[in-house]
């Protein structure tokens, strides 16, 4: 699908797609709270989308969230400041 996405770049306008990203520093309860608020989000797209008795064109939406770190520990955290 990211492949997908990158050829979108040069062959689909810019009105006819987003792409959106950022970083964030989270904690695990934070971490928790995002993977459930994802869960409910895409259950309302799904609602959405399936509110409608006709198709236009097929989409693809992708969200995915995973660490670029490994696990930080306070004193790496504090060093960094």
């Amino acid at each position: 699908m990211g492949e997908l996405a990158l050829n979108t770049l040069d062959k689909v306008p810019v009105t006819e797609r987003n792409f959106s990203t950022f970083t964030l520093g989270l904690t695990e309860k934070s971490y928790q709270k995002i993977l459930k608020e994802l869960a409910h989000f895409r259950r309302k797209i799904i609602a959405l989308a399936t509110n409608e008795d006709e198709v236009e064109r097929v989409y693809e939406l992708n969200l995915q969230l995973f660490p670029l770190t490994t696990k930080l520990n306070k004193r790496e955290t504090r060093d960094a400041e």
